[in-house]
């Protein structure tokens, strides 16, 4: 007979192969969102310098995401039935097996995920409100003419794809400022800041050669130069910021869904939370944060009590939760795995 899977070797599998399709699906939503833009409007309003109109032409709301959030909520879904498919046989106090299907319609599931998801895409747009409008801001101080601006927001139209490409949405904050600073460096003629940007690891390294002849020849670059290495920067913060919102949101969606799988086995089989043991396991390598080295073995009882981080203070449901207000440092790229036990001598009910 095959051997069973252990859960949390099902659960990191799946983690793995759900992250590209979730990435794929924030890169389409900016995408979507950068080729939706028209740019005649976004121009006019920074002509007459109003920011705020100009912010609204570029269109920027929770629906550009509707793909990252489908992707979120099959990612949820899958990782319900993934665990319903391992977990032990349950049965009631008649001692008769209860079949257990995870039900993604339950309506603290459906509040769940929704929270979840409507979480991460508020954040997204707010923080890309917050781009847009210090590059305007940015652009005005320096005196940039308002059709760069409106470019340096949406990309530039690739003549291979079509498709608008090198626009600051989609960036945080820290990749738009250090995209600005590569610019700055670049246009500067300062061969000591030009240097930096050799540093810099989102760079597109293919244009190395170009900057080492500026720097030898103590000459700033042509802008038309440093708006493709500008815009190779930004393509490639958006690619990497795609990557660490799939590593994140993936597992955090699959692992509240794996605590929910479990709740609803329990209320099905008439157990009680005190039946219910859970256990912190880190990766167990040296790229685990000391944090959560700290967290490893660490046990609570049901499913209703938080884990606790003794080093940050932290308090989660499982690993990547942010419901209780857990913070980056303690959710980011997490690989961290939540064991639930079941005890059946533990936890009956009266019945």
């Amino acid at each position: 007979m095959a051997r069973k899977i252990p859960l949390y070797r099902r659960i990191r599998s799946l983690i793995d192969d759900l992250e590209p399709s979730l990435q794929e699906a924030f890169l389409k939503s900016v995408s979507d969102l950068r080729n939706q833009i028209v740019l005649k409007q976004v121009v006019e309003a920074l002509e007459a310098r109003d920011v705020d109109r100009a912010i609204r032409a570029l269109n920027i709301d929770r629906a550009a995401f509707s793909p990252l959030r489908r992707a979120v909520e099959q990612a949820y879904g899958a990782g319900g039935e993934a665990t319903i498919a391992a977990m032990p046989v349950l049965r009631d106090q008649t001692g008769a097996r209860v079949v257990v299907r995870f039900d993604v319609a339950d309506l603290r599931a459906e509040a769940q995920i929704a929270r979840h998801a409507g979480k991460l895409i508020t954040g997204i747009v707010d923080d890309t409100i917050v781009v847009a409008r210090n590059t305007i801001l940015d652009g005005f101080s320096q005196g940039a003419h308002p059709h760069r601006i409106g470019l340096d927001l949406a990309g530039r139209i690739s003549r291979a794809t079509g498709r608008r490409e090198g626009g600051v949405l989609g960036m945080t904050s820290p990749q738009a400022e250090a995209a600005q600073n590569l610019r700055d460096r670049l246009l500067s003629g300062d061969t000591v800041e030009m240097r930096k940007v050799l540093g810099m690891n989102l760079r597109d390294k293919r244009f190395d050669r170009t900057i080492m002849k500026a720097i030898e020849e103590g000459k700033a670059l042509p802008s038309d130069v440093v708006n493709k290495m500008y815009g190779r920067y930004a393509d490639n913060a958006v690619k990497l910021r795609g990557q660490m919102i799939a590593r994140t949101e993936t597992g955090n969606a699959v692992m509240a869904a794996k605590h929910e799988a479990f709740r609803q086995g329990l209320e099905k089989s008439g157990y009680t939370e005190q039946a219910v043991t859970r256990k912190w396991r880190s990766a167990g390598d040296g790229k685990v944060r000391h944090s959560h080295q700290e967290m490893n073995g660490q046990t609570v009882r049901g499913l209703s009590a938080p884990f606790v981080s003794p080093v940050t203070g932290a308090r989660m449901m499982h690993p990547l939760d942010t419901s209780l207000g857990a913070g980056a440092e303690d959710v980011v790229a997490c690989r961290c795995d939540e064991e639930i036990n079941i005890d059946f001598f533990e936890g009956r009910g009266d019945g």
